[in-house]
């Protein structure tokens, strides 16, 4: 009965894990070195919030982490929900009219569903729209001092400070 008791309770753990999506990043070598990815990152497009017909269907999420790399912004991210969902980056097209235009985003998750399971997700957004703004873009995103970062077009080309 005990054996029966222990086996059930392993049982419901995994059933309650195993529904979390967790995408990791490559490691750097151990030896200091960088070693650039042999593939390139996939973007997906930034979301236009007028684009968008029916925002009950979506849910904010919790940044953990941003990396802006290749002209895309790699973002982590939690969400609570019982399904695997979509992320989209969604910009309201306005902008601070500056010398360095600041802008808000923010992730969503699209039918996420109605539990209360902490979920995790990764995905990376195309900042190419960011350049019509000017040479120096300041983003903010989820409204959040602490998750922002400056996407810099010096000669056509994308760096980040």
């Amino acid at each position: 009965m005990r054996q029966l008791s222990a086996w059930s309770i392993m049982l419901f753990i995994f059933t309650a894990c195993s529904g979390n999506k967790s995408v990791s990043k490559p490691q750097a070598p151990m030896d200091g070195t960088e070693k650039k990815s042999e593939s390139t990152i996939i973007c997906d497009q930034l979301v236009m919030k007028e684009d968008i017909e029916d925002m009950e269907a979506f849910s904010r999420t919790i940044i953990t982490d941003i990396e802006v790399e290749e002209g895309c912004v790699c973002i982590d991210y939690q969400y609570s929900g019982c399904n695997e969902a979509e992320a989209l980056l969604v910009w309201d097209g306005i902008a601070t009219k500056n010398t360095r235009p600041q802008v808000n985003m923010n992730l969503y998750v699209k039918e996420p569903g109605a539990c209360d399971q902490l979920l995790s997700g990764s995905t990376c957004i195309s900042m190419k729209k960011m350049q019509t703004l000017g040479t120096q873009v300041l983003i903010f995103l989820n409204e959040s001092e602490r998750h922002n970062f400056l996407m810099n077009y010096e000669d056509g080309v994308l760096n980040t400070d």
